[in-house]
């Protein structure tokens, strides 16, 4: 009789892989305990925002998203809600792609004893996110009954993203609802179907326990080991995005080793309190705990726009009618041209107060129900805890100036309750060393008449020195081959960038490979509200483009 797998009795209980929608389709899911990244990598940069340093200075990448196939999902998840629940992601990452210009290729995946792609390495936008989601249904209605093999798994997605994209901006998007697990063959069809050995545990005979318990064993330390697949992964330039989902009762998955695998590598393991698992620290990784259809939203809100820092916060839900206590505002200029909000909350039934500049009447969004059409905001309520909301500086009537939102529990049930927040405000904006082709970069060496231009977006126009009303801090760096860094330039002035400049290399400057990073940090123009008062502008996220060179 076959074993019964600990993975596949923990997904029994848990959240079903990509669960976002299973409150649409009337699943029970446990309230939310509101899900944020695990600690950041040792130098203080994400994944996430490496990858989008990437992507904003090569202009493309490619992103697998890689979905578990557990058998278990038959009882879970039997009217395929995690397939509706998939286009949440997609739709939000073609969002991103059709805002910034960037290409972006994505490829859908499943895995339990193996890798399985399912169509073709597609450009994402929101004219082609329909057939992506296509296979994401394939791989709902492909379920497998055994394992839950992540060596088989990340080496499939390694080979694919190798052969597909050599532009080095390259991620995984890793979802799982159990551990790393291999059931026994206890069937000559199992054995024919699933095989029975693993290429990564030589002898061992996965038709009798100890076998499996050998394979196990030897899977988990060749992901580990130094020169093993975490670390094959991470030099081929792969980011990977580690997704755990649990919840329900009883027993829960140990997600530890998926944590290490994302996040562990070299020097990060110790800022991330984890065991190291290999020896190469970068790309970095990111990894996301959830437990239930919200967090998830969350932590899906948070990877759909990489090199985005989400700005979060916890703010208390006003009782009955609008609070100042409860409210999270930001200041907007023409810097920016579009804001994405989420937010989620224990608490159902809330009232979404949205306050445009000046204006004394919000617009209100009532528990279950999307904003009117016509008000220039698309707003919804996804599920009964968790709020978004798209503003577009071309669709409002009232742009610059500051923004109010606050949540209202009309049945004052949810007394000391608070709701959380990410508010996408990265600028689009970009510096861009518009000559860098033809530059040579020498140790100890100035390179002159250097041309910089602050653009709209990631390939686009110039942008006219009078729309930024607020202040700019733009900076080029360099990270040597030895993984130092050092500040090449730096300026506030945007009409200055109308004359060429000089950039030197220190002489402590490594010799070789090296990464030069573009950055801007914006901050919005101050604002005077009605009584008088002035409210400060809003630091918004650096927006970084990297590119290769050699010096």
């Amino acid at each position: 009789m076959r074993r019964v797998s600990r993975s596949k009795a923990y997904r029994h209980v848990a959240a079903v892989t990509l669960c976002l929608a299973a409150g649409l389709l009337g699943l029970t899911l446990p309230a939310p305990s509101l899900a944020a990244p695990s600690t950041p990598s040792a130098d203080g940069t994400s994944g996430l925002g490496e990858v989008g340093a990437c992507l904003s200075g090569h202009g493309q990448g490619s992103v697998a998203l890689l979905i578990d196939q557990s058998g278990s999902m038959r009882q879970t998840d039997p009217d395929q809600g995690r397939v509706e629940a998939a286009s949440y992601l997609i739709d939000r990452l073609a969002a991103f792609t059709d805002r910034t210009g960037i290409t972006l290729d994505v490829r859908v995946a499943g895995f339990a004893a193996d890798y399985h792609a399912v169509g073709e390495w597609t450009g994402l936008t929101s004219s082609t996110k329909d057939s992506i989601t296509s296979s994401v249904q394939a791989v709902g209605d492909d379920l497998k009954d055994y394992d839950t093999d992540y060596w088989n798994a990340l080496n499939g997605a390694r080979q694919d993203l190798a052969d597909h994209d050599t532009s080095g901006c390259r991620a995984v998007a890793w979802l799982s609802a159990g551990e790393f697990d291999l059931d026994v063959r206890d069937s000559d069809s199992a054995k024919h179907d699933f095989g029975n050995a693993k290429s990564y545990a030589t002898g061992a005979d996965l038709s009798k326990e100890p076998g499996v318990q050998q394979a196990e064993k030897a899977g988990q330390s060749d992901l580990c080991r130094s020169t093993g697949l975490a670390d094959q992964v991470r030099s081929a330039g792969i980011t990977l995005i580690g997704i755990g989902l649990s919840g329900g009762g009883g027993a829960q998955p140990d997600f530890t080793l998926m944590r290490r695998v994302s996040q562990g590598g070299g020097s990060n393991a110790a800022a991330a309190g984890l065991e190291q698992c290999g020896n190469v620290s970068s790309p970095s990784g990111v990894f996301y705990p959830v437990s239930s259809l919200d967090t998830l939203l969350m932590a899906f809100d948070s990877v759909s726009t990489p090199g985005d820092t989400v700005q979060s916060q916890s703010v208390s839900i006003c009782q009955g009618s609008a609070c100042s206590a409860g409210e999270f505002s930001f200041v907007l200029d023409g810097t920016l041209d579009a804001v994405h909000v989420m937010a989620s909350s224990d608490a159902p039934g809330l009232d979404a107060y949205l306050y445009a500049p000046g204006a004394t009447q919000p617009l209100v969004v009532k528990a279950g129900q999307s904003s009117p059409a016509g008000t220039g905001v698309d707003a919804t309520w996804l599920t009964p805890g968790t709020f978004q909301a798209d503003l577009d500086s071309t669709k409002v009537p009232t742009w610059d100036g500051q923004w109010r939102l606050a949540f209202v529990d009309p049945s004052s049930a949810s007394q000391n309750q608070q709701i959380h927040v990410n508010v996408h405000l990265s600028s689009p904006l970009t510096l861009s060393w518009t000559d860098l082709d033809k530059a040579e970069l020498r140790q100890g060496e100035s390179v002159g008449d250097v041309n910089l231009a602050l653009l709209d977006h990631v390939g686009g126009q110039a942008v006219p020195a009078s729309r930024v009303k607020g202040s700019v801090t733009m900076s080029v760096s360099l990270k040597d081959s030895a993984g130092n860094e050092h500040e090449l330039w730096s300026g506030t002035d945007v009409t200055a960038l109308g004359a060429p400049v000089t950039v030197a290399l220190p002489p402590d400057t490594a010799i070789g490979s090296a990464t030069l990073t573009t950055s801007v940090t914006v901050t919005t123009a101050s604002t005077t509200l009605p009584d008088g008062s002035t409210v400060p502008g809003t630091v918004l996220t650096p927006t970084e483009a990297a590119q290769d060179v050699t010096v």
